[in-house]
């Protein structure tokens, strides 16, 4: 029997309806540990504490009521990422750089000056970088395990069903294409119902490049009462851009010398969202405080994506090459990200420093996804962000010690697993840091580093008989922040 080459150029109307799903939704849920060098260090552990710029955005917003001084902050920062791979005994790991502004502000603070028990208000506006997404993964290994095989055929071949085979024959469609050269057939008994023909071992491996960020311009507003009481709110505009360049292979079989699937897209969004918070100091040495975070509500993100499979030496009994084309794909959608409760409590030890914890839930079950156009309801991505995942609760615990002019300190931070029992991923996360700091009455700089440390398991692909591969990324950032007093 002859073979040719065969190559399908597909946009993602042909393998999947819409490319936005569950694991899109967490991806733009979550926010890390960014922003100041003192933030950072502490874990972003000072929501009581207050008097930084990065708790307006990332936790209470009523710290901005304990500025007593105008500041105006900047934070570059170098991200380090190594990403360790496991797929069937094989482990792979890859790793990238990359540099970033964390953190870009300036805080107001004003003198009231009416005889009242309110003493300062404050306003503050800028920007604070949220999440990185920027990496580089590499996955390999044998299809093989516990006897049972695995090729991307298992994917395609159930995206034919509700075709009759009677209809399938020389056309250009992808279902022609599967049938005609033997990678599909239908399952026994009938006859719209197809499984892969491919069975054999072979040589699997994926690498995948992934750029971006989120970020939020904020404008804040607050006030002290008394030096007792801080009240603050902070209207944020978060936006993110996420852009992945993914590319798998298979190796040889007795159907084709091999099979590379490319799957690029970009995604844009914007949005709106709402910060609320307290601050009550009952006793000098000791702050309590509490906070709400609305939903995000990014209206219309823009998916741009295009797919291309190419099977080379596809065996067959004619030698013409086939070629699919199709337009680029776009698609806009809605996503909304959950809410989130903090509190936050800080000891102070007069001038030597202070210890502080804050608590957050996030559930994560409450995220959605809607679409701009009617033929669509993402009615089974809601029901698996229903069903796989799940409320988190993070601790944050972070120290300081002042040796005037210079402190140091030290943070830890535990977020439990925010996926369901139904899938088996532990995708909790630790991040343990450190830094100290350098003040004078105008000016102060701090240094960070801090580890992250978190897990997650993906497919290849979609198929039912394809074991996963488990992912571990490690995550350092070393930051500095340079401040003036005004």
């Amino acid at each position: 029997m002859k073979k040719e080459i065969l190559t399908f150029t597909i946009i993602m109307a042909v393998f999947f309806a819409h490319a936005q799903n569950e694991r899109d939704a967490y991806r733009y849920s979550q926010d890390g540990t960014f922003g100041t060098a003192r933030y950072m260090s502490l874990a972003g552990s000072m929501g009581a504490f207050g008097a930084d710029f990065s708790l307006l955005s990332q936790s209470n917003p009523a710290s901005i009521g304990l500025y007593k001084r105008s500041e105006f902050t900047f934070t570059p920062t170098i991200n380090y990422k190594k990403t360790s791979s496991g797929y069937n005994g094989v482990s792979s790991y890859a790793n990238k750089y990359r540099f970033t502004m964390d953190d870009l502000g300036m805080v107001f603070a004003f003198n009231i000056k009416n005889n009242t028990k309110w003493k300062m208000a404050q306003f503050a506006t800028g920007y604070v970088h949220t999440s990185d997404y920027n990496g580089m993964s590499l996955v390999r290994g044998n299809n093989a395990y516990n006897g049972i095989t695995s090729s991307f055929i298992d994917y395609l071949a159930p995206l034919v069903n509700g075709k009759d085979y009677s209809t399938l024959g020389y056309g250009n469609t992808l279902a022609d294409k599967l049938y005609y050269h033997w990678l599909i057939d239908t399952v026994s008994g009938y006859s719209d119902q197809y499984a892969s023909l491919v069975d054999d071992e072979l040589y699997q491996k994926q690498t995948q490049t992934t750029k971006g960020y989120k970020g939020e311009y904020i404008f804040s507003g607050g006030a002290n009462y008394n030096d007792q009481l801080f009240i603050g709110f902070t209207l944020g505009i978060p936006f993110f851009s996420y852009t992945s360049n993914r590319i798998y292979s298979e190796g040889e079989n007795t159907h084709y010398d091999s099979l590379v699937f490319s799957d690029y897209y970009k995604e844009k969004g914007s949005g709106i969202n709402l910060k609320l918070g307290l601050i009550y100091q009952p006793i000098s040495f000791m702050r309590i405080g509490v906070g709400f975070h609305t939903p995000s509500f990014y209206n219309k993100v823009k998916s741009n994506y295009q797919q291309i499979l190419s099977m080379y030496h596809v065996e067959n009994i004619d030698t013409v090459n086939y070629e699919f084309t199709y337009a680029d794909g776009y698609f806009n959608y809605t996503l909304i990200t959950p809410y989130k409760i903090m509190a936050n409590v800080a000891f102070m030890f007069k001038t030597w420093g202070f210890v502080n914890v804050d608590y957050e839930m996030t559930d994560y079950s409450t995220m959605q996804l809607q679409a701009d156009v009617n033929d669509y309801d993402f009615e089974m991505e809601n029901n698996n962000i229903k069903s796989y995942y799940k409320a988190t609760h993070t601790i944050r615990v972070g120290a300081e010690f002042n040796v005037n002019p210079l402190s140091f300190r030290l943070g830890y931070a535990y977020m439990t697993n925010p996926y369901s029992q139904e899938i088996n991923i532990d995708g909790s996360r630790h991040t343990i840091s450190g830094g100290i700091g350098f003040k004078t009455k105008t000016f102060f700089m701090d240094f960070a580093y801090a580890y992250r440390l978190y897990n997650d398991n993906n497919k290849f692909y979609n198929a039912e008989k394809l074991n996963s591969f488990q992912q571990n990324m490690k995550h350092q950032t070393f930051t500095l922040t340079l401040g003036f007093k005004l």
